[in-house]
Order: C-alpha cells, then sequence, then structure tokens
C-alpha cells in the first residue's frame, strides 16, 4: 500500500510527469477530473451542469452556516499525434478559454500540443489518470479530499456536490467511507436510434448488476467511469488509475473495491447523466456499444440465468468451505473442487483451468486463522473479470 505522496509520484506517475511539469498545484477538498478530446463546446454544458451544482451546494452551506468544501476542476484536455487537425485545433481553442477561467478553481492541463501530446498506444485510460494523479498531487493526498471522475459529456444533479459532501463528510458518520459510486441515467438528447439503443442498453447494466447482487457477488456495481469517486488516500492505496486504453473505469472499480470494503465503500444517492451518442473514443464501453448496435456489430445479449445460478451456487460453496476449513485447520481442496463438479462440469472444467488448487492452497496459508478474511481473499481473486470469464465459460454447452 502506497502511504504517502512521495512514494506514489515515485513508483506510479513517471508516465504523467512531463504532462504536468511547471503547472501549479490547485488547492481544494473536492477536484472533478475530465478527460476531453475534440469536446469544445459540449464540454461547456458540462462544466455548466457542475457549477449549477457548486451554486447549490453552497447555497445549502450558507443556509446551515456552514462553510463549504472548496470545489476545484482539472481538465485533461489530450490527443496523440496520429489525430487530425480539426482535433487538435478543437483541443487548443478548449485549452485557450480553460486558461480565462479563474485559475484557483480550473486547471487545464496541456497533454494535446506537440511534443506533449499522448503516445499512440495510450487512450482513455492515460488521459483520465493524468487528471486524476494532478489532482492527487494538488490534494496532499488524504483522507480529507476527494477525487471524482467526470466525463466530458456528463451533467450531474442539481444536488451532486451536496450528496458527495454529506456522503463523505457528514459529522454524523460512524465510519469515513474511502470510495463510492453515484447512480447513473443516461440523458435521451441523442438521435431516436441512439435514444432507443441506450434505454435497452441501460437496462441491461443495470439488470446485469441486480442479478450479480442478488448471487452475492461484491462485484455488482456497475463500471462507469463519471460515477466514481474516492478518497485522495484510498486513490493512492489501490494503485491510483490505471493506463488502459478502454475499460479504465472497469479496472480502477476493481481496484477500489479490493482497497475497501462493504463499510467503506458506499452507494451516493445522487445520479449522473452521460451522453447517449455514438463515440469514437475507445473500442467497447456505452458509446462503442451504442455504434456497434447501430451498424449490427454489437448485440445487447444478458447471461442466462442459469450462469448467475452456478455464481450463487459458487460463492456460497465458496463461503460454505471457508468457514469449515479455518474451523479444521485445513483447506479441503478436495471436498471443494468435488462440490465445484457437482454444481456445473463446465464451472469445474474453468477452475481447473485457472489452476484454482494452486490458488486455494496459497489462500489458505495466508489466510488460515480467519474465515472472513479467507473468504475475502477469494473474492479478491474470483474478481470481476473472473467473473465474466465463467460466465463465458459457461455459455459453452454442458
Amino acid at each position: 500500500m502506497i502511504h504517502s505522496i512521495e512514494t506514489y509520484r515515485k513508483k506510479r506517475m513517471q508516465i504523467v510527469e512531463p504532462f504536468i511539469e511547471g503547472l501549479e498545484l490547485l488547492h481544494g477538498d473536492i477536484f472533478v477530473c475530465i478527460p476531453a478530446i475534440n469536446e469544445y463546446p459540449l464540454i461547456l454544458k458540462t462544466i455548466e451542469s457542475l457549477e449549477k451544482a457548486e451554486s447549490f451546494y453552497k447555497l445549502r452551506c450558507k443556509e446551515k452556516n456552514l462553510e463549504p468544501k472548496k470545489i476545484c476542476y482539472v481538465i485533461n484536455v489530450n490527443n496523440r499525434e496520429s489525430h487530425s487537425e480539426e482535433i487538435k485545433q478543437n483541443n487548443r481553442e478548449l485549452l485557450e478559454l480553460l486558461a480565462s477561467y479563474d485559475q484557483s478553481r480550473f486547471r487545464g492541463i496541456n497533454a494535446c500540443s506537440a511534443g506533449r501530446n499522448m503516445s499512440e498506444k495510450d487512450g482513455a485510460g492515460l488521459a483520465r489518470k493524468i487528471a486524476l494523479d494532478f489532482a492527487y498531487l494538488s490534494s496532499g493526498g488524504t483522507e480529507a479530499s476527494l477525487l471524482c471522475c467526470m466525463d466530458s459529456d456528463t451533467f450531474v444533479d442539481e444536488d451532486y456536490f451536496c450528496a458527495v459532501d454529506d456522503a463523505f463528510f457528514s459529522p454524523g458518520l460512524k465510519k469515513r467511507p474511502c470510495a463510492g459510486v453515484t447512480d447513473f441515467s443516461h440523458r435521451l438528447d441523442g438521435t431516436p436510434q441512439e435514444n432507443s439503443i441506450i434505454v435497452e442498453y441501460e437496462a441491461y447494466l443495470k439488470r446485469h448488476s441486480e442479478k450479480l447482487k442478488a448471487a452475492k457477488s461484491p462485484w455488482f456495481y456497475v463500471a462507469l467511469g463519471p460515477t466514481l469517486i474516492c478518497t485522495a488516500e484510498t486513490y493512492a492505496a489501490c494503485g491510483g488509475m490505471n493506463r488502459h486504453v478502454a475499460g479504465e473505469d472497469f479496472y480502477f472499480l476493481q481496484a477500489l473495491l479490493k482497497s475497501t470494503n462493504e463499510k467503506t465503500f458506499i452507494e451516493i444517492p445522487t445520479s449522473v447523466h452521460p451522453s447517449p451518442r455514438v463515440s469514437w473514443r475507445v473500442p467497447f464501453g456505452t458509446g462503442a456499444a451504442i455504434s456497434g448496435t447501430i451498424n449490427g456489430t454489437y448485440k445487447i445479449k444478458d447471461f442466462a440465468d442459469e450462469s448467475f445460478r452456478v455464481l450463487a451456487d459458487f460463492i456460497a460453496l465458496a463461503e460454505d468451505i471457508s468457514v469449515k476449513a479455518v474451523k479444521q485447520g485445513e483447506p479441503l481442496l478436495e471436498e471443494f473442487l468435488e462440490r465445484a463438479q457437482k454444481i456445473s462440469v463446465l464451472l469445474a472444467a474453468f477452475l481447473k483451468e485457472e489452476k484454482f488448487d494452486v490458488v486455494w492452497l496459497n489462500l489458505f496459508k495466508q489466510n488460515k486463522r480467519n474465515e472472513k478474511a479467507l473468504f475475502r481473499a477469494f473474492h479478491c481473486w474470483f474478481d470481476s473479470l473472473k467473473t465474466i470469464r465463467l460466465f463465458h465459460a459457461l455459455e459453452k454447452t454442458e
């Protein structure tokens, strides 16, 4: 676990340093971090939505005679050298505009000019990481500062900052949260076809989440970038944002969940509202799903109910074996595998392919005195990615 800004900077920020070198740090409590490429002037609507929520928050603080948290905005304007001149010009215009904003609250990061643009192998992950890492440095790396992921096409509820402040800083909290997610609903301001697809896709995401939760998987949260919020301390503890070209929110959410628990990871009662637009920015995700559905290369499809039944039974089995193994002082690997075989021969085949026998023996060795620690270690191994891989394995015919 990373305990200091110096350690995080040394271990995790080498790729980011050239983009933020010489930039004056911001001083605030809540940092909204936005990657932007070819987003002018749409991003102005996002900023307008955020500032409206900030004004609402400050008004509530004034009515309650409370000092509001200072909110800052970090916007990473980025592109690759190979992007078109049109995109580069759009980015230059946005950077110029951001320079005219209040520099005590706004910081535009130049990751788009010649000699400063991102490499051809980088994309959404690094774009988001640059903004978040700069905000982390500005925050002082403490649990008293928040980093909020946001997208340049996303609006927020008027009570967004009120809900965030209440969720993380309310004086009545018994346990201060380390991270969490807001709710979400996509706007229906696209074409009729885009709107129709996003309604179906959003329903699929939430249905999938509900089924995972019913199966008692801790990985049931929907991975959607602008819903993610964490303390600066937790950001470093989980290793910070990754550099995945796409799916960076999926991996970041997974890292946050592994660094927290059911008491310190929360659902924040407010919503963000992404656009339903087609997107070329990433090869998969919401925008790509809409594009793929339109051109016939992607089909919105639920996993079978039987797959969730297998998942639920497997998780229940892991919990039962964890309790018995600690109580008996033995890993009970043979019993674990035999009972998994009875749940599903495809599950058993999946576990063999994943070398679960070696994994389980190591997990038991490291956690043999605490059943809760052993079961949690199981979940850290059988994470979101493993769950999806199991579902794909279960799609084969038994």
